[in-house]
């Protein structure tokens, strides 16, 4: 048996006021003169004796009423079988999930409030010298130091809503960090952790969790009425390259997470807050849905759009922020040996979209190859190493490459190259003709040339090519019916190169004449472009590229949200073998919005956030599935409270110390007063 609260055993003390006051609280008899006495000896005797029985009880009656009263309040139990020494001093940690599913509405508010009001009781559980640690999804610096009990209590009142998401493995890794970093090693410790959550599926990974087995850890789940959301997952457009004037294509994801189907619900689309589209869609329950709104692009540097709808009670997800720069030139270099490419040539030249600069080989200056987003080798006989190097770096920082060779190209010095970039090999030479039958339209660059490409359409016949071996990173665009390949594409670290299989001329087929030949070079040379992510999400993306020539000064670089008033300065990491500066966000960007980035005169990206959608699924465990997870991991120290339980502040007690008898003495002293109370009521003798 021990007491919470020993310190009130003192009060025992007490018990000697009643004594005190039996023993001098002596009874005075009147002497009352009679002739024959015999008869009253025998009454006084019986009186005396039946009065001294009944102080006796009364005094014992006190005494046991103050004796069970004071330990009541001295609150004894017995600890629980998993219980350490309670004489050791508490660190508790609380983690409150406060991401946007706690928005959620239950009878008695919302998630988050019921949450707020579980760590209060988990509080009040705990002595007041406990060592308290709040944790949230917002991971701050400050939550790692130990609370006072009463400065706890205020930042659970203050917590709100993130769109931070972090899964339970996250969250006990961090607990298990802070209660093993605040440990006193000259004063032993009870570790305690308390989950209060929702539980949803998508981040409630018990598995991956990897227990200390000296932290008592407690699941207490709170559950909505309703887990019904419908959300604006992503955005996305068809084809790439945006120019002014251009008319766009949005294709706009939706789910319904509910089991009801939605019908005319509206959908706004606004572009520099200027509202472009509006429509209405149906959608089914548990089911996906795109909505395509069109718009042209106004004569603006920059597009920052919103796509917008109407959902309660969860809110966070109804709008979805993107934004792009117009697109500026793309800079092709065209490196010859003998002539230029007239076919290049007829396509880049009057095209306002493409810069093509050409430039014989041995008269190129290699230290400018990143200033371009697309190079082509056109028919080079020869790949020097000091080239072949420069372009393996030019390819490497995010460069494009497109390798037209030469019937007359040197196969060693080619193949060298090729090997270094992983691209395939070139190997013998051969003249029968052969018609391109298959085309990868799972490529960038088909998959938007064409809306729909029917397999019986006539393709141009291949009548000179390279025979090629695979290097296994390699990609077939356009193939023959028998395995043939004439064209590649590569991914290489963070660029991407092209290999042709021919030379493009006459001599080798119809291909530079037929309609296939346009798609394929001039997207090849737009999807060399290094654009920006038209989003990306909270709390994952953090690094973005954009791409800022080395000739301008950089040093100090702002992210503005100019209608939020918000401004900052960002670390910024330069690549000084390509036009590619990283811009890393850290954790400044804490709202959702549209966001550029500039050096206060110019600017050069934008940046638009949304929060993480994993928040929008309304998958949650129940009790018996949470129940089952934790017997199934075989953790020692795990246990779930029932939403159905009493939960109040002695059902913690009981699991933070044992089981509790405060509530039987106080029932004792109450007896023993009632008992009191009964004696001094019964009729006192008559004294004669």
């Amino acid at each position: 048996m021990s007491f919470l609260y020993p310190n009130f055993l003192w009060a025992l003390l007490f018990v000697s006021i009643p004594i005190i006051i039996h023993l001098f609280n002596f009874r005075r008899y009147k002497v009352v003169y009679f002739s024959n006495l015999s008869y009253l000896k025998n009454i006084k005797k019986e009186t005396k004796s039946k009065s001294q029985l009944k102080q006796l009880l009364i005094l014992l009656s006190r005494i046991f009423a103050i004796i069970f009263l004071v330990l009541a309040f001295a609150q004894p139990y017995k600890p629980s079988n998993n219980q350490t020494d309670t004489s050791h001093k508490a660190q508790v940690a609380i983690y409150i999930d406060n991401s946007f599913s706690m928005d959620a509405q239950a009878e008695a508010g919302s998630l988050l409030a019921m949450a707020q009001n579980s760590a209060f009781q988990i509080l009040k559980a705990f002595p007041k010298n406990t060592d308290f640690f709040l944790i949230t999804n917002d991971f701050d610096n400050f939550h790692q130091n130990a609370f006072t009990h009463e400065r706890i209590f205020d930042l659970i009142t203050e917590l709100k809503t993130t769109g931070k998401v972090k899964n339970l493995s996250q969250i006990y890794t961090r607990a298990d960090d802070i209660l093993n970093r605040n440990v006193n090693s000259k004063l032993k410790t009870n570790k305690y952790l308390f989950f209060i959550s929702d539980f949803q599926k998508k981040i409630t990974n018990i598995d991956n969790i990897t227990e200390n087995k000296l932290i008592r850890t407690y699941f207490l789940p709170v559950s909505a009425q309703k887990n019904d959301n419908l959300v604006i997952d992503s955005v996305y457009f068809d084809a790439p390259g945006r120019k002014i004037g251009q008319v766009e294509n949005l294709n706009i994801r939706l789910a319904n997470h509910s089991a009801q189907d939605y019908q005319n619900i509206s959908i706004k689309l606004k572009i520099n807050d200027l509202e472009k589209a509006v429509t209405t869609f149906s959608i089914s329950a548990r089911s996906d849905y795109t909505v395509q709104l069109s718009y042209t692009n106004p004569n603006s540097e920059v597009i920052n759009g919103k796509v917008e709808i109407t959902d309660y009670p969860i809110i966070f997800d109804n709008t979805f922020y993107f934004s792009y720069m117009l697109s500026q030139k793309i800079n092709v270099l065209e490196l010859y040996e003998t002539t230029e490419n007239k076919y290049l040539s007829a396509l880049f030249l009057n095209n306002e979209n493409i810069n093509l600069q050409k430039s014989d080989v041995y008269k190129t200056s290699i230290s400018e190859f990143q200033n371009y987003h697309l190079i082509v080798l056109s028919s080079l006989k020869q790949l020097s190493t000091g080239l072949s190097d420069a372009l393996n770096t030019f390819v490497s920082s995010g460069g494009t490459l497109l390798i037209i060779p030469s019937f007359f190209s040197d196969l060693h010095s080619y193949n060298t190259f090729l090997a270094s970039i992983q691209q395939a090999q070139l190997l013998s030479i051969d003249t029968v003709k052969v018609p391109i039958k298959q085309v990868n339209m799972q490529s960038e660059i088909y998959k938007t040339a064409f809306k729909q490409f029917k397999s019986d359409v006539k393709l141009p016949d291949i009548k000179k090519y390279y025979k090629l071996k695979d290097d296994k990173n390699t990609f077939h665009l356009l193939s023959s019916k028998n395995n043939l390949v004439f064209l590649t594409e590569t991914f290489f670290k963070r660029g991407k190169s092209y290999l042709f299989a021919f030379e493009l001329s006459q001599e080798t087929g119809g291909f530079v004449n037929h309609k296939i030949f346009v798609p394929t070079i001039y997207n090849i040379a737009l999807y060399s472009q290094n654009t920006n992510k038209i989003f990306y999400t909270l709390g994952e993306d953090n690094l973005v590229e954009i791409a800022v020539p080395m000739t301008e000064d950089v040093d100090v670089l702002h992210v503005q949200n100019i209608q939020k008033n918000y401004d900052f300065i960002p670390q910024t990491i330069k690549n000084s073998a390509s036009n590619l500066l990283k811009i890393d966000f850290h954790d400044n960007i804490q709202v959702a919005d549209n966001y550029v980035i500039s050096n206060k005169t110019q600017i050069f990206g934008t940046a638009s956030f949304n929060y993480n959608r994993q928040e929008s699924v309304m998958d949650f465990y129940t009790e018996e599935e949470l129940m089952e997870m934790v017997e199934k991991f075989q953790a020692e120290n795990f246990q779930v409270f029932k939403s159905n339980e009493q939960f109040i502040e002695e059902t913690l007690k009981e699991f933070s110390h044992g089981s509790f008898y405060w509530k039987y003495f106080l029932i004792f002293a109450l007896i023993f007063l009632a008992f009191e109370i009964l004696l001094v009521r019964i009729k006192k003798p008559q004294s004669v």
